[in-house]
């Protein structure tokens, strides 16, 4: 069953257990509420990969924890603890609900990043760790809450950390924006990521797509790519003008942006901004990632999301990307041209006896100068070759192929530019 209709269902039972005294509750009590609580993804989530309680939700001493659960009730709008105070409670929803606010970093501005319901834990990590609250909780409605006390939850919370665990807690020794938080700062986001394996050529992220998640990659490699209209001729062929003009015909194009290896993080920029993706994720062999929630993300401590804020960029425009692209076709095809012409000009050079020793090239400065571009061009060029899955050299109609097409019936009337 799932756990949130169980603690509706068994709403009553739990609600007269908390408003009897400790000393009233009875062992047959206590094992009842204990196979209600251990159904809940915190108790299995950190006994599972992270906290240990107690060592087994099966233990006695577990039992005797839920001897010191209490209830508490609160009215509609009010604050049950703010951002910036000190943890003294556990919480458990039986009733109503509960809003997420934080405050963002420099700003004085407070927004909404989740809501919580009916059987949704927080205040854990606060305890854990003994540190401040990292958020303002208000509940939306008449509440009804499940609490354990500091003084009971320490008692009674253990920690350990399992092989998972460790592998965030080291990934997170590698990755920038986290290197210089302590160990507990470090051990409480660890206990927040979940570990995910995806299948190669896997799309988890589509462009457009409002992110729920914050991705940092363990091993394998995600490619990242962007769709992007380009204006077409009346032939259907890409016409090479950077600016796009939504009123004529366009033919969309999927472009390699980026390549994310391990120890790299998606989904930082979108996040922070609210904004939906700008790309398309897409693993190019089996990849391991371990995932953040977007309240979890959110609900990091101020100097982390700071951290993250400030090495965070968003990739270029389309009008960018279009450019490098368009260019980078350009770049290419002048090389096929500059490669003919070395070729003609080697085979009608007589005196050239040792085939690689070359001729001195008429356009060494336009070679020198091409060099250093289309390094940087070649992954687009190719990635424009495989969507249209055909050369460049037999596309016709657009204005570069035009301009090198007549250059071709004009050469045939020149003399060679280089004489031996």
């Amino acid at each position: 069953m799932n756990p949130k209709q169980l603690f509706q269902d068994k709403y009553l039972q739990i609600r007269d257990f908390l408003l009897s005294s400790s000393d009233e509750r009875n062992n047959e009590q206590l094992i009842d509420i204990r196979n209600i609580l251990e159904s809940f993804a915190f108790f299995i989530q950190f006994t599972k990969y992270y906290i240990l309680l107690c060592f087994s939700t099966k233990s006695q001493e577990f039992i005797e924890m839920c001897r010191y659960l209490q209830l508490e009730v609160y009215d509609q709008e009010q604050t049950l603890f703010r951002q910036g105070d000190p943890a003294d409670k556990f919480y458990i929803i039986l009733k109503g609900e509960a809003r997420i606010l934080i405050k963002s970093p420099g700003l004085d501005e407070i927004k909404q990043v989740g809501i919580s319901g009916v059987g949704d834990c927080f205040g854990e990590l606060a305890l854990l760790f003994n540190s401040d609250r990292n958020a303002t909780i208000v509940v939306g409605k008449q509440t009804e809450l499940m609490v354990l006390h500091r003084n009971d939850f320490n008692k009674y919370m253990k920690f350990h950390s399992s092989e998972q665990a460790n592998q965030a807690y080291n990934l997170l020794n590698v990755i920038e924006p986290f290197l210089s938080l302590n160990f507990p700062d470090k051990i409480r986001l660890a206990s927040k990521m979940e570990y995910r394996t995806f299948q190669s050529n896997y799309a988890f992220i589509n462009q457009g797509q409002t992110l729920n998640n914050f991705y940092v990659v363990e091993t394998g490699s995600v490619k990242l790519y962007r769709t992007i209209p380009f204006n077409i001729n009346k032939n259907g062929l890409i016409q090479f003008q950077h600016k796009y003009d939504p009123n004529k015909q366009s033919r969309n194009l999927k472009i390699e942006i980026d390549e994310i290896g391990p120890g790299k993080y998606i989904g930082d920029y979108e996040l922070q901004h609210y904004r939906p993706s700008q790309y398309t994720a897409v693993t190019g062999m089996q990849t391991t990632c371990f995932v953040i929630s977007l309240i979890d993300f959110n609900l990091m401590s101020q100097f982390q999301l700071a951290e993250v804020c400030r090495n965070s960029k968003p990739y270029p425009t389309d009008d960018h990307i279009r450019e490098a692209f368009l260019d980078g076709i350009k770049w290419r095809i002048f090389r096929k041209q500059m490669v003919s012409k070395l070729q003609l000009e080697l085979k009608t050079c007589s005196d050239v006896r040792d085939p690689t020793t070359l001729p001195k090239f008429q356009y060494q400065k336009d070679l020198r100068q091409f060099a250093l571009k289309t390094l940087s061009y070649d992954k687009l060029m190719d990635s424009y070759l495989n969507s249209n899955g055909e050369p460049v050299q037999s596309q016709t109609g657009s204005m570069v192929f035009n301009e090198i097409k007549q250059q071709k019936s004009i050469k045939k009337r020149e003399t060679l530019l280089y004489q031996c």
